[in-house]
């Protein structure tokens, strides 16, 4: 009779160098909930996943109108990169705004990441080392006084006098909506491209600091969401996210969103970076996105056909499997 033995040390050696951790970042609006179909998927084939809700959003007790900096929201993130052990390193993955918030951690914290995944990101703000790191203008939330240059051409546009008539107030208010994207984009708007986005349609806006100041918090509307955000997802995803959606905290000047470091090419440009196309994209279109990767290179660019902008949701599998190609390429 023979005798068979099993090497158990090598076989759990073997789990563990095949497990990664994943930090999944949600995007405006969403929280950790966005990721149940991925996070699952992910631990099912032996990865450690962790889905963090930034402030004001998913579960987290802060509601949006008391964050007073990108700094607050960014503070779950922050606080679970710092307490990772001095010899882990993690997958960053970001998902549309959560794509610049991941930028931050990168910058803080390089040596605690393997790879950094984005999908359908808004980009991050320009490092000093131009040459290497070719990213766009300085991203931030812009003030409406920072739109003024717009104003001509944009009264034009929406069939409005010149003149400073009564058609002032219908202006201000066809303005903040107009506008409203573009505080997110600000890189696009000034290159020209901000033509190429839609109306927030019947997103809610709150003006905590008076009618003649920027809004303070946007939520995003049931119209907006099904037509430009979950437009190939499955209905029940997007009755499910029409439920769990908070205000965004808007950040109407500069100063308050920036403070944060630059992005360097010591810290930032020292992790391997890969985005990810959503083609169906209705929110942040193709030629969009790859205008962004132009303006920010990556080390790897690909591509998910047939996914909206919640890629998670529309096709989790196709996304899972692109999560792990990445991993499995560059850790």
């Amino acid at each position: 009779m023979s005798k068979v033995t099993y090497n158990w040390q090598h076989k759990v050696e073997e789990m563990e160098k095949k497990e990664r951790h994943f930090v999944l970042v949600h995007g405006a609006c969403h929280g950790a909930w966005s990721w149940y179909k991925v996070a699952t998927l992910l631990k099912s084939a032996g990865h450690k996943v962790t889905a963090l809700d930034l402030a004001a959003s998913g579960i987290h007790p802060k509601q949006a109108r008391e964050l007073r900096s990108l700094s607050d929201y960014l503070e779950p993130l922050m606080e679970f990169m710092a307490s990772l052990p001095a010899d882990e390193r993690v997958i960053l993955v970001g998902h549309s705004f959560g794509g610049a918030c991941i930028s931050v951690a990168m910058e803080k914290f390089p040596e605690k990441v393997s790879v950094e995944k984005r999908q359908g990101r808004v980009l991050s703000r320009r490092s000093s080392d131009r040459h290497n790191l070719d990213l766009l203008p300085r991203h931030r939330i812009v003030a409406l006084a920072r739109l003024n240059r717009f104003r001509n051409q944009g009264r034009r546009e929406a069939g409005f006098s010149m003149s400073h008539t009564t058609d002032n107030t219908r202006w201000r208010r066809w303005r903040r909506r107009r506008g409203i994207l573009c505080w997110f984009m600000e890189p696009v708007m000034e290159h020209g491209i901000f033509r190429k986005l839609d109306f927030p349609m019947d997103s809610q806006f709150t003006f905590d600091q008076g009618p003649n100041n920027p809004p303070t918090t946007m939520l995003f509307g049931s119209n907006l969401m099904a037509s430009k955000l979950y437009q190939l997802s499955p209905p029940e995803d997007l009755a499910l996210a029409v439920s769990l959606v908070r205000p965004c905290r808007l950040y109407g000047h500069g100063a308050l969103l920036l403070k944060e470091p630059e992005l360097t090419k010591e810290k930032y440009g020292s992790v391997r970076r890969v985005y990810i196309v959503c083609d169906q994209d209705s929110a942040i279109n193709e030629d969009l996105q790859r205008w962004m990767i132009e303006k920010n290179p990556t080390d790897e660019v690909k591509v998910i056909t047939g996914s909206d902008h919640m890629v998670m949701f529309s096709k989790p599998k196709e996304l899972c499997s692109c999560l792990e190609e990445i991993v499995e390429k560059y850790s």
